[in-house]
Formats: structure tokens, C-alpha cells, sequence
């Protein structure tokens, strides 16, 4: 995983904070891998959101 999950994944628009591996934290839309009988195994980004002021 080349990033850090800081939040919550809410909702079913799977929307979570992020630190990059560059140390900016953004919002994210994250999905993940399940295996049977162990939960998420792993995650990816699939869209980052625009850093807000």
C-alpha cells in the first residue's frame, strides 16, 4: 500500500482521508479486496479528491 488510511471509509461512497507517501493528506475514494472469512485484505485509490483551503 503506498498510503496510510487516516479515516473512516463512510458510506457506500467509500470516501476516506489518506496520507500519500508524500505527506499530503487528502480525501479519497478508496476501494478494497476481501477474502472469505478473514475481511479486507488490502486497499487501493481509486480517485483523489481536490486538496480544499
Amino acid at each position: 500500500m503506498d498510503f496510510e488510511l487516516l479515516g473512516e471509509i463512510r458510506n457506500i461512497e467509500q470516501v476516506a482521508r489518506v496520507r500519500l507517501v508524500d505527506g499530503r493528506i487528502r480525501e479519497a475514494e478508496i476501494h478494497w479486496y476481501e477474502a472469505h472469512g478473514v475481511g479486507r485484505t488490502g486497499f487501493k485509490i481509486i480517485r483523489l479528491f481536490p486538496e480544499t483551503q
